[in-house]
Parts: structure tokens; C-alpha cells; sequence
């Protein structure tokens, strides 16, 4: 049997002092900007530092949302001897920016929804952990009436849910951990400037899939 502890898993959220009208405010000056450039070494042959551990340092120091470009530079940053130690050519590290530049708005959204489900009070704890998120699987963590339950987040798109099933063979599930899936569609109630967000829908949507699996 393979439980979950807690105390393994620090909560990241803890140490976030934003709000959801924090981030929902600073998107609305943001425009996405994306780079029609894929090289199949960048996506699928090569390891590159982790993309998630910049995005939230980033959030940490300033206690803001970056840009696509003021994570693209804290990446480059954070992993300055790493790429220091590579001849990567340009046209890897293109796409690489690229591929840095397509993620970041799932992890905006991410994050979001971790902090609209930490003030909406209708669980006992919401947890983000970048160990549980990198190497579980789990993108956040509700813990309501001492059950635990991962919540996994993505888009319903094909690509998304090929990406979900992937990301799911990776990963082992804890006994204990009750797993609910949570795409956000793109419909206009989740149009926030150039960013597709949860909506209240997608609390009371989770609400009852919570209360089902109790």
C-alpha cells in the first residue's frame, strides 16, 4: 500500500500572497504571444531544467505574475550554468522559448484555480506541492473531512487529454487519494483577456464530484 503523508509535501501556497483578483487583474494587461516554431529534439528527445520551478520562484520573490518574457528571462537565470555547460544552437533554443511560452498559460491557470479554490472556503485545505506536481502527478490537493483528493487540470482538447493519459503512465496513484479529473473548456465565461481561466462552474462542478466519491 502506497499512502499519502502530508508532511511530505510542504504547501507551496502557504508562502503565496496573492489572490485570484490579484492574477485575474495583472492578466488583463497581458497579451499572449506564441512562436509557430516545434522541433521534435526540444519536445520529445531532450532534457531541459524543469520549466515549473522559475514560474514559481518567480511568484515567490516578487509576489506577482510574470509575463511570458519575465519567465523565459528567470529561466534562463535560474539555469545559467546549465546552459553555460550546452552548444545548444540557436534553433533549439527558439523552440525551446517556444515550448516555454505554450506552457505558460496553463501554469497561469494553474495557479489560479489553486487560489480560487484556497478563497472560496468550501474545502478544508487546498495544497500545491511541485514534488507532487512533478513527480506524482497531482496539480492540486484538497484534503476535505480527512480524505484527500488530486485534482488534475488541463484543457479538453485532444492534445490535453493525450497529454493527461501520458502524464497519467508516469505516475503511481496513492491508495488513500481519491483522483478527480477537471478540464477547462474554452467557452466564453472562461475568457479573461487573452486567457482562458476555471469559472464558478468548475467550483460547483468539483464540489460534486467530491461529494459523489464521499
Amino acid at each position: 500500500m502506497r499512502n499519502l503523508d502530508l508532511k511530505d509535501y510542504p504547501n507551496l501556497l502557504d508562502k503565496v500572497h496573492l489572490c485570484q483578483i490579484d492574477v485575474e487583474n495583472a492578466l488583463l494587461s497581458m497579451k499572449l504571444q506564441f512562436f509557430n516554431v516545434r522541433n521534435s529534439k526540444v519536445e520529445w528527445r531532450m532534457k531541459f531544467p524543469i520549466f515549473l520551478g522559475s514560474f514559481y520562484r518567480y511568484i515567490l520573490r516578487q509576489q506577482s505574475v510574470p509575463s511570458q518574457k519575465q519567465f523565459w528571462d528567470m529561466y534562463l537565470f535560474d539555469n545559467t550554468e546549465w546552459f553555460n555547460g550546452q552548444s545548444l544552437e540557436d534553433e533549439i533554443m527558439i523552440a525551446l522559448k517556444a515550448r516555454l511560452f505554450r506552457t505558460y498559460p496553463s501554469l497561469i491557470r494553474d495557479l489560479h484555480f489553486s487560489l480560487k479554490l484556497r478563497e472560496c472556503k468550501l474545502f478544508g485545505s487546498v495544497i500545491y506541492n511541485a514534488k507532487l506536481d512533478v513527480f506524482e502527478g497531482v496539480d492540486v490537493l484538497i484534503t476535505n473531512k480527512s480524505s484527500f483528493y488530486a485534482v488534475n487540470l488541463y484543457t479538453d482538447t485532444k492534445n490535453a487529454f493525450r497529454g493527461r493519459k501520458a502524464k497519467e503512465r508516469r505516475h503511481s496513484k496513492f491508495d488513500n487519494v481519491f483522483y478527480i479529473e477537471l478540464p477547462v473548456t474554452f467557452l466564453d465565461e472562461n475568457k479573461h483577456g487573452d486567457f482562458f481561466l476555471y469559472s464558478d462552474n468548475s467550483l460547483i462542478l468539483l464540489k460534486k464530484e467530491i461529494c459523489q466519491k464521499m
